[in-house]
């Protein structure tokens, strides 16, 4: 019988080892594998572009565009598929830069808003195509910019039980450290997939009363609206002065409560976004660009 203990226990052990040891579970949807120790690279993006209030940062595989005005959005362009996070923060009170790290099929990016004398980073991990908000890093650079206006900053990124672990260095010598527990956050939803924008699929025309760019007086255009996506939509506007269709084009769409948002290039003061909205089978659409600013019918063409 103790023969039968012995060899009993001895299988179990190694059944164990065999198999890696036991995995924890997560509490996320994702469930994140157990690493020790494994570091992430930095990528540089190609190439970083200014469109109004936002800045965009191209990567040989996915463009993200940060917005601070008049709504706080980031956006994630990866293979035809955008997706659109709010966030609380403020990036309105310096220079933007964003950087990142990867391992793998996860990327780490530090949103970075740079006042000289204080850096603060907002941190997003991403895996695959789920988003993920760490939190905030404030570095205070003050007393070392007294000393010495010029500062280099670098980071090491590891993932060690899984905690990714960020190591700050500053003139190659450590001055911030702090770890993230990555199996206790929360998976951000986007914008686009609270929308369910699939009823709205379709052509629409409408043709209203402008005050027009050329020489400021009223006449009728016409704007043919073409929504093909849950997050995106094609505006021509048929005017006789280029000057009214100088905003046509690409459009983002955002659902806010039941109506869709449509902003495209022309943001920076809200005027050009056009709203449109569904109501007993009927399409309605509003913009400040038009000379009615109340809800007019939107006759929907295909």
């Amino acid at each position: 019988m103790e023969l039968k203990k012995k060899y009993l226990i001895v299988l179990c052990i190694l059944f164990i080892s065999c198999n890696g040891g036991i995995k924890k579970e997560s509490s996320n949807s994702i469930q994140f594998k157990e690493v020790i120790n494994e570091s992430y690279k930095e990528i540089k993006y190609i190439k970083k572009e200014k469109e109004g209030s936002k800045d965009i940062f191209v990567y040989e595989d996915i463009e993200i565009s940060i917005d601070y005005f008049p709504n706080k959005l980031i956006s994630f362009h990866k293979r035809n598929r955008l997706n659109t996070y709010k966030y609380d923060y403020d990036l309105d009170l310096g220079e933007i830069e964003l950087i990142r790290f990867a391992n793998g099929n996860e990327s780490l990016y530090l949103v970075e808003l740079d006042n000289y004398y204080s850096k603060i980073y907002n941190l997003y991990f991403f895996v695959d195509d789920s988003v993920y908000y760490l939190g905030e890093i404030d570095t205070d650079l003050s007393k070392i910019i007294e000393d010495n206006p010029k500062v280099q900053i670098e980071f090491q990124i590891s993932k060690n039980d899984n905690k990714i672990e960020i190591q700050q260095l500053v003139n190659d010598k450590k001055f911030y450290f702090k770890s993230f527990e990555i199996n206790n956050i929360s998976q951000l939803i986007s914008l686009n997939d609270k929308a369910s924008n699939s009823i709205w699929l379709g052509k629409y025309e409408i043709s209203p009363m402008i005050v027009s760019q050329h020489r400021g007086k009223e006449l009728e255009v016409t704007y043919l609206i073409n929504i093909d996506s849950d997050n995106h939509a094609i505006l021509n506007i048929e005017s006789t002065h280029h000057e009214d269709r100088f905003c046509q084009g690409e459009h983002d769409l955002i659902k806010e409560n039941n109506t869709l948002h449509a902003i495209g290039k022309c943001k920076e003061t809200g005027v050009e976004d056009f709203y449109i909205k569904k109501e007993n089978d009927e399409y309605f659409i509003k913009s400040r660009r038009f000379v009615n600013e109340d809800w007019q019918e939107l006759k929907k063409i295909k």
